[in-house]
């Protein structure tokens, strides 16, 4: 349990010095496992083709193995870290705004958090004040209950990557499934990391007090949980109407709000798939059209080829025919619904400028796939406090992943680098 005074005094920003330098070890470790994969591994594959080169293969293997693992480690706690200071220094902020607010109202309050009237309080203010001091208690109660939560929820990231970084076996497969995870492990700790922030927000408090949290906080903190949790925080009664209608933009022509939750209630729903292929994609159409609403654009008279419109056929829809018959070619192949977009009045932005409800798109960058075209498609559902971009996908179903680490992932299987941009799209029709 955290204590008043101890989130009174505590000093985030050392957490945050600590998390950039996992970062920065965490860089060099990826450069140094990319440097032996291209001049190691692959090199003695191609010119040691006898049993000494297998065995050395094997070792350059287990080596980058274990260099991964740590590297994937310290991302999971540099994120842990870096949110758990975010979220305490969200919560001080709120602390010193409560403090202030009972000292304003003529109140006191102790070094143990403990909100009183003054022995000397003018009787015919008795009432008042103890309305004043109910609601500075709650106040300030919500703000040390929060960061004890995110303390927790700091506390059980960081054990989540408390693992042995060295594979067990120089089998090629167990390696694999060895830093696989460990990076389910690093999604873990980004999953509590995302809590740490939700719990932030003030659940069960009425709407007028709710309204004074939002008032209370800084414009960073305000846009930390408009890109962290967009959902709840749209669903918390008492935040002002107009941040409301910016997380549910409808001049873009559908619900954003409503495109997230679809997201996020089907991202593993099979039900949902109109194709056996490219279900990344289809996934994607699905969120926008059936969560936020975006309807159809369609002047289809039967092409298959159709690349101006997007639409299922009414049949499709039900599920009542192959998907040669479904769809025309832009709801469900990534390239051709990212230049969809784009050419209807879609805005690409660099990943780095991401919101929640963005198409993602992977670009190929050499590797297996073909320059500038995109082979994989997901929806932005969250940006932690670090710029880290979550991401939902129904191709390797995953809700709120690690899209630092799903970048790298490809560099280090042989499918060539991806460059990531966000498409924000518009309906123009």
């Amino acid at each position: 349990m955290v204590s008043f005074a101890e989130l009174r005094d505590a000093k985030p920003e050392k957490w945050m010095t600590t998390a950039n330098d996992l970062r920065s070890a965490a860089d060099k470790l990826e450069r140094a496992v990319d440097e032996i994969h291209d001049n190691g591994t692959k090199k003695v594959e191609e010119h040691w083709a006898d049993h000494l080169g297998a065995m050395a293969k094997d070792k350059l293997i287990i080596g980058t193995a274990e260099l991964t693992a740590i590297s994937v480690e310290d991302r999971g706690a540099a994120t842990v870290l870096d949110t758990l200071s975010h979220a305490i220094t969200t919560a001080q902020g709120e602390l010193r705004s409560y403090v202030e607010f009972a000292k304003g109202k003529g109140l006191e309050v102790s070094d143990s958090g403990q909100v009183s009237i003054p022995a000397n309080a003018p009787y015919t203010e008795y009432d008042q004040l103890v309305h004043y001091q109910q609601e500075a208690q709650r106040l300030i109660s919500e703000a040390v209950e929060a960061a004890t939560q995110a303390d927790g929820l700091a506390k059980d990231g960081l054990k989540e990557l408390d693992v042995d970084v060295v594979p067990p076996s120089t089998d090629p497969n167990k390696v694999d499934e060895f830093v696989n995870d460990i990076r389910d492990r690093q999604a873990d700790a980004v999953t509590k990391s995302l809590n740490q922030i939700r719990d932030l927000l003030p659940d069960g408090l009425p709407p007028e007090d709710v309204a004074k949290w939002w008032g209370s906080l800084s414009q960073a903190d305000q846009d930390m949980f408009k890109k962290a949790c967009p959902i709840e925080l749209f669903d918390l009664p008492g935040v002002p109407q107009q941040v409301k209608d910016a997380l549910d933009d409808r001049s873009r022509g559908y619900s954003n709000i409503n495109a997230l939750r679809y997201a996020r209630d089907h991202w593993n729903d099979d039900s949902i798939d109109h194709v056996d292929n490219s279900r990344c994609t289809d996934f994607v159409s699905n969120v926008l059209h059936f969560g936020g609403g975006l309807p159809y654009k369609t002047s289809w008279l039967g092409d298959l080829d159709d690349t101006d419109n997007w639409m299922l056929s009414g049949a499709a829809e039900n599920h009542w025919l192959g998907e040669q018959y479904a769809m025309t070619h832009t709801w469900a192949g990534a390239e051709n619904n990212k230049q969809f977009w784009l050419q209807h009045g879609g805005e690409q932005h660099p990943v780095s400028q991401a919101l929640p409800g963005d198409v993602l798109y992977w670009n190929g960058h050499g590797g297996n796939h073909e320059e500038g075209k995109a082979f994989h498609a997901a929806i932005a559902t969250g940006v932690l406090p670090d710029g880290e971009v979550l991401y939902t996908q129904h191709d390797a179903d995953g809700y709120n992943r690690s899209l630092q680490d799903r970048e790298h992932y490809y560099e280090q299987n042989d499918v060539g680098g991806a460059e990531v941009v966000a498409v924000r799209p518009k309906r123009t029709w």
